[in-house]
């Protein structure tokens, strides 16, 4: 059974709609924050599951603290991309 979808309206580039630059830029940084947030939530999960520790120290509690840390940094990243 194949189920076909209805085409939706076309998709327009990122780059038509914003300057190259700023384009570039835009999606730049976005990306590295989305990137940090989902390491940070990989980490914390991993950590308060008990599965996953911190090289070196053997400890989950250190890995949800660097895991918050980096998903905080994630969030500052995208929320500074967005003002721009």
């Amino acid at each position: 059974m194949v189920c076909e979808a209805e085409p939706g309206p076309p998709l327009v580039p990122l780059s038509v709609v914003l300057p190259s630059g700023l384009a570039k830029r835009y999606t730049a940084a976005m990306g590295a924050g989305i990137f940090n947030l989902v390491v940070g939530l990989v980490m914390i999960v991993g950590g308060a599951s008990g599965k996953l520790t911190l090289l070196g120290t053997n400890s989950s509690v250190a890995l949800i603290a660097v895991g918050v840390g980096i998903g905080g940094l994630g969030v500052f990243q995208l929320i500074k991309s967005r003002k721009r």
